[in-house]
């Protein structure tokens, strides 16, 4: 069975799955509102957990609607801070839709030896420019995986 374990960070609570041994540790940042108890965070770490992987998730920060700059400043302090804990632990940075976006423009910043994303959003109707969104993608420069649904209009 693995371990789970809960702790505070800033304002956050970081939900543990997986061995505290393992090897590898992933960052897993959620979208928009997501939540440490969603399906689809709670069977990727559970899943990864079950083969020897360390994983962190933890909600998406509570912010007033449009303020997107701050809901991404959220996730990168959160994710830095889960990252310092690490000590030296092999990192690799996920993230589903936001989290991914966000998780991107971290890879290099905290040493991640891969990426992989969920709904990774190419383009925002708000942002007539995706260009930006893929160069952070081409500049994480670490081996990356994107999974996309067919129905995702952020992924076309």
């Amino acid at each position: 069975m693995t371990g789970v374990e809960e702790r505070a960070v800033e304002r956050s609570t970081i939900r543990w799955d997986g061995p505290e041994s393992a090897s590898l540790t992933v960052i897993l940042a959620p979208g928009d509102r997501g939540r440490v108890e969603d399906p689809v965070p709670r069977a990727i770490a559970e899943g990864l957990a079950r083969a020897g992987v360390r994983v962190a998730r933890f909600d998406a920060a509570v912010t007033a609607p449009g303020e997107h700059a701050q809901r991404d400043a959220a996730l990168e302090r959160t994710i830095r801070e889960v990252a310092e804990g690490l000590k030296s632990r092999t990192l690799l940075l996920a993230g589903i839709s936001r989290g991914a976006r966000v998780s991107a423009g971290l890879v290099q910043e905290l040493g991640a030896v891969a990426l992989v994303g969920f709904a990774y959003p190419f383009h925002d109707r708000r942002d007539p420019d995706p260009q930006g969104r893929v160069e952070k993608l081409v500049a994480a420069g670490v081996p990356t995986l994107i999974c996309q649904g067919t129905r995702d209009s952020h992924g076309k």
